[in-house]
């Protein structure tokens, strides 16, 4: 029983074993000491006798180094074996003694377990004696230059806006004066062409060719449009030929004797255009007077239009002008709205896009910049400055001795000065600022914001002195008030200024929006214009 039990584990341990796959793993890796941030090549490389099923681990560990890159697998068959190789890329940021952990590769379903590398990671020496040390340098607020972009953009439109001007003129002109000679009959346009002709310049003989040719062309036009002659597509023979025979048949257009001197001036016409003739500039002159002689005789023998031809031919040039005056009335408007956007263009490059784009659209708080400002005293003990706008006094409680503001809270631009009575005098009128507890008056401010709905309330007071001299607790920072429509909240800067004088205490309260662009200028210009007058 024993010898068969025996023989039955040979068996199943023997088919365990020939059922595993022939394949062995190594591992490789370009270098076993590095330094840190330096780039570590790692390969798995499984060996088999046959092309077998090869998994490398989907989620390779490799702790404490991180993985660059993963590649993918590559399949080489050399001589009588396969090759599978998985390549990574290591990286590791802390000096030390490290060991890269075995890994599984799966070879149809078994397990190989790779070989751990021990590699050395070492720091990078820094020379602290030819190496100057520098401090940690501050962050610095960098703000984008949104004012450098517009200009250019502006400068492109301005150009772009004139180069299409120009061509738009030129276009314009040029399609009016087209429908201006389409509204001319066509004895007006031969005789005005003609004009045209007589006024060139004759020196060289190709100048006489070209206008020789141009002449007959506007008789053969004129012939052909106020006749039956087809008279651009024959010789000039076959021109005078065609005349002839309309005279013949008592269709007479100009009479035989303008038609010899005409012949004549075909022949001489077409010996100056193909077997460069040249004639002198009288001859050339006394021809083109005769064509105008000619058109005006052909004009005379024509007979008269009826009515309806008449009245089509008026309607026609009615259209025209009316055409003519819409394309001028919109060449107008269009000129005019050019104009104006290049004068914009113009401005935003000189002065700025948001100045003139806010002066246009009557930006609330440029209105109180450009504004006559006012400077008087208020409250007592008095205090002037100088406001955008008079400051209105309102009745607030009886611990109050004086309140005037500008504005509304929640609502663009808001300013408020008060006195109120302050029950603890300092010892130093003179210096009192300056021993009173700041933390109080935050605490205050913060508690009074907080009941009015503000949120995210960040604020910190100091000591400072005002442009003239005033010691005061300055107190700044910024809040979440509700907007006035009650839509959400709107970030403020905030701002107070508190000094105690002879039992009075004075708060100078400015809040605006933080997006105004031109409130930082109109809190600078109050604050410069603040004085506390001790005595009158």
């Amino acid at each position: 029983m024993a010898h068969q039990l025996g023989l039955y584990f040979v068996l199943i341990f023997g088919s365990i074993l020939w059922s595993q796959p022939n394949a062995s793993i190594n591992v490789e890796v370009d270098t076993t000491e590095l330094k840190i941030g330096e780039q570590l090549n790692y390969a798995l490389i499984v060996k088999t006798d046959s092309l077998l099923e090869v998994e490398f681990p989907a989620n390779p560990n490799f702790a404490p180094f991180e993985i660059l890159e993963e590649r993918v697998t590559d399949t080489a068959e050399v001589e009588s074996h396969y090759l599978f190789t998985k390549k990574y890329a290591l990286i590791q940021f802390d000096s030390g003694n490290y060991v890269i952990p075995q890994q599984a590769v799966f070879v149809n379903g078994f397990a190989r377990i790779s070989d751990s590398i021990p590699i050395r990671v070492n720091t990078v020496v820094v020379d602290t004696l030819k190496q100057k040390m520098f401090d940690i340098k501050p962050l610095v607020e960098v703000t984008r230059d949104y004012n450098r972009l517009i200009r250019t953009i502006l400068i492109i439109t301005l150009i772009l806006l004139l180069v299409g001007g120009i061509l738009y003129t030129y276009f314009f002109r040029k399609r009016q004066k087209s429908l201006k000679e389409q509204e001319l009959s066509t004895f007006e346009k031969a005789l005005k062409k003609l004009k045209t002709i007589g006024s060139k310049q004759l020196k060289t003989q190709r100048d006489y060719k070209e206008y020789y040719t141009e002449l007959i062309n506007v008789l053969r036009v004129y012939l052909e449009s106020e006749t039956d002659i087809d008279a651009m597509e024959r010789t000039s023979s076959e021109l005078i030929e065609e005349l002839l025979k309309q005279q013949e048949l008592n269709q007479e257009v100009i009479d035989k004797e303008t038609i010899e001197e005409l012949e004549k001036l075909l022949n001489s016409a077409d010996l100056v255009k193909f077997a460069q003739y040249q004639l002198d500039r009288f001859i050339a002159q006394k021809d083109l007077k005769f064509i105008q002689e000619v058109v005006i005789k052909i004009r005379e023998n024509l007979p008269e239009p009826s009515q309806e031809e008449l009245q089509q031919e008026e309607e026609y040039r009615i259209q025209l002008r009316k055409k003519r005056k819409r394309q001028q009335l919109v060449y107008g408007l269009t000129s005019f709205l050019g104009l104006i956007i290049i004068g914009l263009v113009i401005s935003m490059i000189v002065y700025g896009y948001y100045p003139v784009r806010d002066t246009i659209l009557g930006y609330k708080s440029l209105k109180l910049l450009s504004s006559e400002w006012v400077g008087s005293q208020y409250g007592s003990p008095p205090v002037f400055i100088e406001t955008p706008q008079v400051p209105v006094r309102r009745y607030v409680d009886d611990d109050i001795d004086s309140f005037f503001e500008i504005g509304e809270l929640g609502s663009g631009f808001y300013l408020s000065l008060s006195h109120e009575l302050f029950s603890v005098p300092p010892t130093d009128p003179q210096n009192s600022s300056q021993e009173l507890d700041g933390q109080q008056f935050i605490n205050e401010v913060v508690e009074e914001f907080e009941r009015l709905g503000a949120i995210n309330i960040l604020i910190d007071g100091n000591n400072s002195t005002l442009p003239k001299g005033e010691s005061v607790i300055m107190i700044e920072g910024s809040i979440d008030y509700p907007e006035s429509n009650n839509e959400g909240f709107i970030r403020c800067n905030l701002k107070q200024i508190t000094v105690v004088l002879e039992q009075s205490l004075i708060k100078l309260r400015i809040i605006y929006p933080r997006e105004d662009r031109y409130a930082e200028q109109i809190e600078g210009r109050i604050l410069e214009s603040i004085e506390i007058l001790r005595e009158l």
